[in-house]
């Protein structure tokens, strides 16, 4: 999942593609036009036919018959061993299921589930149980899988090392596998709410992961480091063709110097199409050039959308060295400690971004729209912070707060009148410990909530209900 960013072209080279591209682009009526806003997918809906419902333990058996007093084994369920159709649901119980191979060449449980667009199988949490995959997913690998939802799962590998690795060139993989969620072949799919962390893979969505869609994820302390730079990104992903979604996560990086929290990114010969990256928060410790990147060294990537997202030490580029690229849009979005850049495309949008202690440019563009950015200078950022609370669209007692305190008072106040009523039980929870004790808890009273702060950001995810309760959306039936 790392790449390497190749040699540039020289400048004459460069400007010679350029006009050959605008020159093909025009005669197949492929040239600017305006842009237009992205749609998000639709909230989940029931599937159109009833589904069964299954369980799994730590302690189940492939030769069980799937209930709840007696669970199937993880690696027959998710392979697809069992009568599973579309519209079905999976129930994990709760516990830590650890996969045998512990090489650092294993690819963890293979998911070979095949559902249907009006019918996703889901595999996800019990209600009040928190379950941890230690080793990995790979969904799509070896044989045919699509339509599967992965909602409310922890992943980590627990014999990562945290050591750097010398020498780099030997480095490969470190102890222990690769970890996190890898989505091969498998059109379909939805990633909700997961907990990736601590793995030396991440996530890794590739062209074959069409229509998928990456949601709510919480997803920090990944990849590993070595002498030449750190390797593993929060997310690295290609796409040919239809839309890739990938929104409301919370991501940061442990490492930098070559680590990105996001990187839609290839090489000449890989896609970076069809994205749409929208109400993400995403963070890092310091300014060590961490980017939201989306673009490769391929050119005429199209449909690009970069929208609504928060950021703080961490830029956006839209585009990179791959040239002609048509249909981008940077709108909407916050950067604290960053810049926002647009490179190489024909036709694109940048509106309505704010940019504190940064800047916004675009570079070797053709028809840039720029309309309403605002910048701010460090010394003289906006009077107020910013707050938002972002409610998640699959778990109706769950959302995302973002902090800009750009002048650092002692305490800001929260509004989550849009999640809370009057006298319900809520916990402010760290992104980095979710199943940790809460930040701030108590009974909501209608007011504001006075949170607290240490710093100019911070990032939560607002629980509805006593902490230890799952969103009333993860409710497993009896049976």
């Amino acid at each position: 999942m790392t790449c390497g960013r190749g040699r540039r072209a020289g400048a004459p080279v460069r400007r010679l593609r350029a006009a050959c591209l605008i020159l093909l682009l025009a005669g197949c009526g492929g040239g600017p036009r305006p842009i237009q806003p992205v749609r998000r997918p639709a909230p989940p809906s029931a599937p159109a036919h009833a589904g069964r419902h299954f369980y799994v333990s730590p302690r189940g058996a492939a030769d069980a018959p799937g209930t709840r007093a007696r669970p199937w084994d993880i690696a027959s369920a998710l392979a697809g061993r069992h009568d599973v159709r579309p519209g079905d649901t999976i129930w994990l119980r709760g516990g830590v299921y650890r996969h045998p191979d512990r090489r650092n060449t294993s690819e963890g449980w293979t998911v070979h589930l095949n559902g249907a667009a009006d019918a996703p199988i889901t595999v996800r949490a019990c209600r009040d149980e928190r379950v941890t995959l230690d080793g990995g997913l790979s969904v799509g690998r070896h044989a045919t899988a699509g339509f599967v939802w992965l909602w409310g799962l922890e992943l980590i590998t627990s014999d990562r090392e945290s050591r750097a690795l010398e020498p780099a060139q030997n480095a490969g993989w470190p102890t222990g596998p690769r970890g996190g969620v890898e989505v091969r072949n498998a059109p379909g799919c939805r990633l909700i709410n997961l907990i990736v962390h601590g793995t030396n893979g991440g996530v890794a969505l590739w062209k074959g992961a069409e229509g998928c869609e990456l949601y709510g994820c919480l997803i920090y302390g990944n990849g590993y480091r070595a002498s030449d730079r750190n390797h593993v990104h929060g997310i690295y992903t290609q796409n040919r063709v239809g839309r890739r979604f990938i929104s409301d996560c919370i991501i940061t990086t442990p490492y930098g110097d070559g680590q990105l929290p996001l990187q839609a990114y290839g090489s000449p010969r890989a896609w970076v199409n069809g994205y749409t990256v929208c109400g993400n928060i995403l963070y890092a410790p310091s300014q060590r050039k961490e980017r939201l990147l989306v673009g490769g060294q391929r050119d005429g990537g199209v449909d690009n959308a970069v929208t609504g997202n928060y950021c703080y030490n961490v830029g956006i580029q839209l585009g990179y060295s791959g040239l002609g690229n048509r249909h981008g849009a940077v709108a909407d979005n916050v950067v604290f400690r960053g810049r926002i850049t647009v490179q190489n495309y024909l036709d694109a949008l940048l509106a309505r971004n704010t940019v504190v202690d940064g800047r916004i440019r675009a570079d070797g563009c053709g028809a840039v729209t720029e309309r309403a950015n605002r910048v701010y200078s460090a010394s003289s950022p906006p009077a107020l912070p910013l707050v938002r609370v972002l409610p998640n669209r699959y778990e109706p007692d769950r959302a995302n707060v973002v902090i800009f305190n750009w002048r650092r008072q002692a305490s800001v106040q929260v509004d989550a009148s849009s999640l809370l009523r009057s006298g319900d039980r809520y916990a402010l929870l760290s992104p980095e410990s979710f199943h940790g004790k809460p930040i701030l808890a108590g009974a909501y009273a209608g007011a504001p909530i006075s949170v607290p702060m240490s710093g100019e950001f911070v990032a939560f995810v607002l629980m509805r209900g006593d902490r230890g309760r799952a969103p009333s959306g993860s409710v497993a039936p009896a049976g």
